[in-house]
């Protein structure tokens, strides 16, 4: 089938014919309409649960439904984590330690990708648990459940319930062990934690706060935000570097708005520019390319019956090409940015989701795109090749494939 060998090639030579809902097969639909996706992402944990690549069959989806509740508490716990003062805090840490580790690897090649995820991931475990001595060892093994979950994705795996998945089951073991090392710290934290210390990072927030919390649904939080937020994170800042590269005068502009304090990284909005090309690059190559939901009950969607077990599926990279809603959709122009007017339905526009299941990164993304760009911007040049000579994978994540490339200190 043609969807499998170019997924891409094959939403835009159907839509086109069929229009906004085509099916694939005789269990899965494909749907452009914003309005369907909205509807779509609304309904989720009701109507449509999200599928996780572990698990098959219909057994496994009820695992995740039965585990839907604790799940979504673990991310309302980390919601809480993000207020200003650990966010503060965080981006000094980030700023230095990044900093560090940037230098490292300057003036040698580095695959692009590899490296964006390793300093993003670095800087989002410092938001997390930047007070804790043994932050090195814990992010080594986020690193290792990273990939080994992006091989799963990744790999074509059958995942019937009666098939061997060795992919998957080193992935389950890998994680296993994170979270019972993420267990360790937060009952230390909880041993350690003096009533009225300052917040140092999101784990104290969580620890003060959440007294009666279980100690499981604390390091879910922290492990959801660790594992799920950094690749798409440096799937997006690869990109963006590819793309500054091109438009070497963004390159001096934005230097000169992130030469700001650090602090005010704490608001977006106070680097146009930056946030703008952050937010063009992410409609362009969406990290999270094809996105999708089954049906847990017969229901309705645009009026039309859809049956349970029906996989819906969806596209953020073909939806922000649509020329219904984007005026030279092939084009990268940050300045359509500069004047939310230009943008004429802002379902069109959903790099992480919407709804109860939007991405964890969404809120802490762009600062930590930001705090990685002032990093690099503002101390090295980049040696990166053109970026028609990229080619991108259209994988579990939108990444840039085998580009090596590298920074020097600004002369």
């Amino acid at each position: 089938m043609k969807f499998d060998e170019d997924p891409v090639g094959w939403m835009l030579d159907t839509k086109p014919i069929y229009g906004d809902i085509v099916r694939l097969d005789n269990e899965t639909i494909v749907i452009h309409d914003p309005d369907l996706i909205d509807e779509v992402f609304k309904k989720t944990n009701n109507d449509f649960i999200l599928d996780n690549a572990t698990v098959s069959g219909k057994q496994g989806r009820e695992k995740l439904i039965k585990g839907l509740t604790e799940w979504m508490q673990s991310r309302k716990y980390l919601g809480k984590a993000l207020n200003r003062n650990i966010l503060s805090q965080h981006i000094g840490r980030a700023n230095d330690r990044l900093s560090v580790e940037v230098e490292k690897l300057a003036g040698t090649k580095v695959d692009l990708f590899n490296a964006s995820q390793y300093l993003l991931g670095f800087s989002i475990a410092d938001f997390c648990l930047g007070a804790d001595l043994e932050i090195d060892q814990v992010f080594k093994k986020v690193e290792e459940v990273f990939w080994a979950s992006l091989a799963v994705t990744d790999s074509e795996e059958s995942r019937l319930p009666w098939a061997s998945r060795p992919i998957a089951k080193r992935a389950e073991r890998l994680n296993n062990e994170l979270v019972s090392m993420l267990k360790e710290v937060v009952i230390r934290r909880q041993n350690e934690r003096k009533l009225g210390e300052p917040y140092r990072d999101a784990l104290d927030q969580l620890v003060d706060n959440l007294p009666d919390a279980p100690v499981e649904q604390l390091a879910a939080a922290v492990r959801l935000m660790m594992v799920t937020a950094h690749g798409p994170s440096g799937a997006v800042f690869s990109w963006c570097l590819l793309r500054l590269t091109e438009n070497p005068e963004l390159i001096e502009v934005i230097r000169n708005e992130l030469s700001q304090d650090s602090e005010q990284l704490l608001f977006p909005n106070n680097y146009p520019v930056t946030l703008a090309v952050l937010k063009e690059t992410m409609r362009l190559h969406p990290a999270n390319w094809l996105m999708g939901r089954t049906a847990q009950r017969n229901t309705l969607l645009g009026g039309f019956k859809i049956p349970e077990d029906c996989r819906v599926l969806f596209s953020p990279y073909i939806l922000h090409r649509d020329k219904r809603f984007w005026d030279n959709p092939d084009e990268f122009n940050h300045k359509r940015w500069l004047n939310s007017q230009d943008i004429s339905n802002k379902k069109a526009y959903i790099p992480f989701g919407a709804g109860p299941r939007v991405c964890p990164g969404a809120l802490l993304g762009p600062m930590q795109l930001m705090v990685g760009l002032k990093v690099i911007l503002s101390n090295y040049d980049l040696e990166l090749p053109p970026l028609d000579s990229a080619r991108p994978v259209h994988s579990t994540l939108l990444r840039p494939k085998n580009v090596q490339g590298s920074w020097s200190c600004r002369k």
